[in-house]
């Protein structure tokens, strides 16, 4: 699990954080339409926990992306998202 998480925490804020939020802005779209727009793709896919579930996780999307339009450092997104998910893990699991 933990290296599922590892990989998945890497994985996603790079795609989904770096590459879409850079890529909106590029493409001349303003920077917070493009942190909502990530935001919001990387919700949609957490909707296995529910709902309820994904909507409380995207306050947790929010943020990484508030901090990424601001920072555009990559690397604390990742380390959070992997903090999280081996909390999870824990929660789940032990």
């Amino acid at each position: 699990m933990l290296v599922y998480a590892a990989g998945a925490s890497f994985f996603e804020e790079i795609i989904v954080r770096g590459y879409v939020t850079t890529e909106l802005i590029g493409l001349s779209s303003p920077v917070w339409l493009a942190t909502m727009a990530s935001v919001l793709l990387q919700t949609s896919y957490h909707v296995y926990y529910g709902f309820h579930g994904a909507i409380v996780a995207s306050g947790t999307f929010i943020i990484f992306g508030f901090y990424f339009a601001v920072s555009r450092r990559l690397l604390p997104v990742i380390l959070g998202h992997l903090f999280f998910d081996v909390i999870a893990i824990g929660f789940n699991h032990f």
